[in-house]
C-alpha cells in the first residue's frame, strides 16, 4: 500500500541530507564525532536521523551508540532487488536517543567495501527514508572516498593536531577534489590541547580551509561515554557536548532547529517567577 501510494502521489519526494564524517588517518576520533553529531541532530531537529557505519569490517559506531546490530549495510545491499521501507528499517537498530543505526560488517569476511553503484544506491535509499543521514566514513575508504564526498551534502573533516594527519588529509582532498558544488568542507580540529602540537592556524594554512570547530582533548570523558555506549552529547553539559550541538545546529540550519523542551521544574520556576513579578507590580 505504501509503495502504491508513493508511485501515484503527486507530491514531490523530499530527500534527506547526507553528512559524511571522515579523516585520512586512524585514531582521529571520526566515530566519536559522527555518533555525537547524529545524536545532536536528532536532539536539535526532532527529525529522523540515520547513522551509517561504512567501515569495511568491525566498525565501532554501534558500540559507541550502545546497540547490538543483527544486520549490516551488506544485508541492505544484497536485498536491493526487493527492498522497501519496511524491510529497510528491519535492518536497522535504534538507540535510546531515537537515532537509527546501520552497522558495518561484524567480521573480516565482509572486508569488501561497496562499489560505486552500490554506494550510490545505499545513500539514495537512506535519503528517501530519513531526514538526516550521518555517515561514519572512517579513514580507510580511499578507493571510494571520491564518490562518497561527491554525493554528500556536507563533509566534516576530522584532523588532530599532528603533522601526519594533516598531510594525509591534504593528500586525500587533493586526490578526490576539494569541492563538490555544495559548499566547502567543515574542518574539526579534535583532541586539541593548548601549546601541544599544531594550532588551528597551522591546520587552516595546511588544508586551505577554515577550522569550523575545535574540540579540546578530554580522553577520560570520551572514553567513559564510549564504554557505556552513550554518546557524550546525550544530556551532556561539557564543552564537547555544547560544541557538537552547535555543529548540529549549524548543519541543520535555523529553519530546522526546534526549541528545546522545557522541563517540569523549569515551567514551575517560570510560573512562580511570573506570579512574583505580577504581585510586585500590583503593589
Amino acid at each position: 500500500r505504501r509503495r502504491a501510494q508513493a508511485l501515484t502521489s503527486d507530491q514531490p519526494v523530499t530527500l534527506g541530507r547526507v553528512t559524511t564524517v571522515f579523516s585520512a588517518k586512524g585514531g582521529t576520533g571520526v566515530t566519536t564525532v559522527a555518533t555525537n553529531l547524529a545524536v545532536a541532530l536528532r536532539s536539535v531537529t526532532a527529525k529522523e536521523v540515520l547513522l551509517v557505519d561504512l567501515a569495511p569490517a568491525m566498525g565501532t559506531a554501534a558500540v559507541a551508540m550502545g546497540v547490538h546490530p543483527r544486520y549490516t549495510y551488506l544485508d541492505v545491499i544484497q536485498n536491493f532487488h526487493r527492498i522497501d521501507e519496511e524491510l529497510f528499517r528491519s535492518f536497522l537498530e535504534v538507540d535510546d536517543a531515537g537515532v537509527h543505526v546501520l552497522a558495518s560488517p561484524l567480521s573480516p569476511a565482509g572486508m569488501d567495501v561497496p562499489g560505486g553503484d552500490e554506494l550510490q544506491g545505499l545513500l539514495r535509499l537512506c535519503r528517501q527514508h530519513f531526514d538526516y543521514v550521518v555517515v561514519d566514513g572512517g579513514s580507510s575508504l580511499a578507493v571510494h572516498l571520491g564518490p562518497l564526498l561527491h554525493d554528500s551534502d556536507d563533509r566534516v573533516l576530522v584532523v588532530t593536531p599532528e603533522l601526519p594527519t594533516l598531510r594525509n588529509l591534504k593528500r586525500a582532498l587533493d586526490l578526490h577534489g576539494r569541492a563538490n558544488g555544495k559548499g566547502p568542507p567543515r574542518v574539526v580540529l579534535n583532541q586539541y590541547r593548548e601549546g601541544v602540537g599544531l594550532t588551528s592556524r597551522d591546520v587552516e594554512d595546511g588544508l586551505g580551509h577554515r577550522v569550523s570547530l575545535v574540540l579540546e582533548k578530554d580522553d577520560l570523558r570520551v572514553l567513559q561515554s564510549i564504554n557505556v555506549g552513550r554518546p557524550e552529547v546525550v544530556g551532556g553539559r561539557s564543552p564537547f557536548a555544547r560544541k557538537m550541538t552547535d555543529l548540529a545546529r549549524s548543519l541543520a540550519g535555523p529553519e530546522n532547529v526546534v526549541a528545546p523542551r522545557e522541563s517540569m521544574l523549569g515551567r514551575l520556576l517560570r510560573t512562580a517567577k511570573g506570579a512574583g513579578k505580577a504581585g510586585r507590580e500590583s503593589k
